[in-house]
């Protein structure tokens, strides 16, 4: 059974639910609320890591045409980006935490938002493999 298709949801879901946190926290500073981002921060983090490796794993069942090759390096590159710069803003608040300022923190939430769209749109490709495409679809 494939791994990958059950696990690509959770940092979608994880991810989302950490930056309404964030900007929860923004706006209404509160200590349990910015705990709660950074944990599913960290926990989206984590469950994207799991989500590339079983990616990867999952590759040679790929079949090979120029569509979807276009597809899967756009895929990929999407899903790299993303993870690189999510730990990237992770370690930025880590070390900054409770010295950000007004202006850090809405920074830091634009940065989130952009990484959060290419994230969306890496998701968007993956499913455009699986429903046009039948990726990891059997018969």
């Amino acid at each position: 059974m494939p791994v990958h298709p059950q696990t690509v949801h959770f940092p979608i879901a994880l991810l989302y639910t950490a930056f309404g946190l964030y900007l929860w926290h923004a706006t209404r500073p509160q200590d349990w609320v910015v705990r709660s981002a950074n944990l599913l921060h960290i926990l989206g983090i984590l469950t994207m890591i799991l989500a590339i490796f079983s990616g990867k794993q999952a590759l040679p069942e790929i079949p090979s045409s120029p569509e979807i090759s276009l597809l899967l390096n756009r895929h990929e590159l999407m899903a790299y980006l993303a993870i690189w710069f999510f730990i990237g803003l992770w370690i930025w608040q880590y070390i900054l935490r409770g010295k950000l300022g007004s202006a850090g923190k809405w920074i830091f939430i634009g940065l989130f938002a952009l990484i959060l769209a290419a994230m969306t749109y890496g998701s968007h490709l993956g499913g455009r493999m699986v429903y046009e495409f039948g990726v990891g679809v059997k018969g």
